[in-house]
């Protein structure tokens, strides 16, 4: 790379090189076309050259030495890049085309730079001018975002290629799930699946958030590390839902400070599980996809091995995009950039979400897909769609006493675990699992209503 004190990053030689490469031989045009866009060259003479290659690839023209001087001369461009010996001196610049892809490839990494450092400046300049408070944090983000984004088409795998990655993820010890801590969701789904959303939908007060927080609390029991995105209420409230579901004791009492000796010493003991759990709690708006992501990534650099995020509620993010302002484009926005980010981290993205009021209105009381609030395109983008559904809640003792039957001749001790029976109906599953809207396939689980929290019932007795 040329160094010159004061100037931007830059390759002039591979820039060269590319371009010699290409005239040589345009095939060598198929590999760099996937690297390199004309807005990566720093001079502007080479800029143009490479783009009088690509008019060229559309128009399905040969490119060779007198088809690009047409071009350029077209273009009226042919005399500031230097006439036509500056396309023959281009071609004594690389005896083959063999590395064109190489010197690309050095084109690429100092348009990079040269982008960071611009952004970096962009986030200077914004950091003196005072923005409003929690603007500063989403906007640099952006910024740097943007600029190591990358423009160019990315690799397409062959059937060889595929073949081998998937080889690959099946025998390694990495695996395409992250337990839940429920063995009835491992069992069914296979648990929280890595790269994708997993949405937790259902009316309000039926528990969406009690059962992220079960997870994350079984999950830390087994050492797995998750992140907590609290946009419903404040860390301080998630922490004595935790402890009251740890130790037994009621969050209201705990509030009230109504607890005796022997239930504040079951309290200190709660707390020292928590403080040696591994659910770290993300509660300072604002809140955008672009913003968490940024706290895992800080996470991780500090070896904290975060494998699952919830996101409590979906439909309380704000966009990374400041110009949406109807609530279901921001929704639609949101549900996008939360899948992007399950696929860009490669963890599994369990994002609660808000039903409309239809559930109210039909006979069984059990949400589908299409009760989601202002959800956008969360149906196609989410890997799976859950809802959940409490039959005792509606005081339909009808269904309430079909379902203590079929417990009670399914598990052990049905008849106990029947009354805080909760179904999870697996609405869409990406991997399996999935009913139909006249029988949908269901997880059983069970609820505790005064700790806030959920359990699995005993595995089914084995004949």
């Amino acid at each position: 790379m040329s160094i010159n004190e004061g100037l931007p990053p830059q390759n002039i030689e591979a820039e060269q090189a590319v371009l010699g490469g290409i005239l040589i031989d345009a095939a060598a045009l198929d590999a760099v076309m996937t690297i390199i866009q004309p807005e990566d060259f720093y001079r502007e003479v080479n800029r143009w050259i490479y783009d009088a290659y690509l008019v060229l690839h559309r128009q399905h023209e040969p490119i060779d030495f007198l088809t690009v001087s047409t071009v350029l001369e077209q273009q009226q461009r042919l005399a500031d890049i230097g006439g036509a010996a500056a396309l023959v001196k281009l071609i004594e610049v690389v005896p083959t085309a063999a590395h064109a892809e190489y010197y690309a490839r050095l084109v690429a990494h100092c348009a990079l730079q040269r982008r960071v450092i611009h952004a970096a400046g962009e986030v200077a300049a914004m950091a003196y001018d005072e923005p409003v408070p929690g603007e500063l944090e989403r906007q640099a983000l952006a910024l740097l975002q943007n600029a190591t984004a990358t423009s160019t088409v990315q690799h397409v795998l062959s059937p060889a290629e595929r073949a081998e990655q998937f080889y690959n993820q099946i025998t390694a010890r990495r695996d395409f799930f992250v337990p839940s801590g429920f063995w009835a969701i491992d069992d069914g789904i296979g648990g929280w699946l890595r790269g994708g959303v997993t949405a937790i939908l259902g009316i309000p007060a039926i528990g969406k958030s009690a059962l992220c927080e079960s997870s994350a609390r079984l999950m830390s029991a087994r050492g797995v590390k998750s992140l907590y995105v609290s946009a419903e209420m404040p860390a301080w409230l998630c922490t004595a839902r935790e402890l009251a579901a740890r130790s037994g004791l009621n969050s209201l009492d705990m509030l009230r400070r109504t607890l005796n000796d022997e239930q504040m010493a079951r309290a200190i003991a709660g707390l020292g599980e928590v403080s040696e759990g591994g659910i770290y709690v993300y509660d300072r708006p604002p809140f955008s996809p672009a913003l968490i992501e940024a706290q895992v990534r800080r996470l991780w650099a500090r070896g904290i091995d975060i494998q699952v995020i919830f996101v409590d509620s979906l439909q309380l993010l704000n966009s990374d995009n400041p110009q949406l302002r109807d609530v279901r484009h921001v929704v639609e926005d949101v549900s996008r950039a939360l899948h992007l980010m399950a696929q860009s981290l490669d963890v599994p993205v369990v994002a609660v979400v808000k039903t409309n009021r239809k559930a109210y209105e039909t006979n069984d009381h059990r949400p589908r897909k299409e009760y989601m609030r202002e959800s956008g395109n969360l149906e196609y983008d989410a890997s799976n769609v859950f809802a959940i559904h409490r039959p005792s809640m509606w005081g339909e003792d009808g269904q309430a006493v079909l379902m203590e039957r079929t417990w009670q001749a399914v598990y052990r001790d049905g008849m106990e675990y029947a009354a805080h029976m909760t179904e999870l109906l697996v609405l869409k599953g990406r991997v399996g699992g999935e009913g139909t809207p006249a029988e949908p396939y269901y997880i059983p689980l069970g609820w505790d209503s005064v700790h806030t929290r959920f359990w699995c019932p005993p595995r089914p007795l084995l004949p």
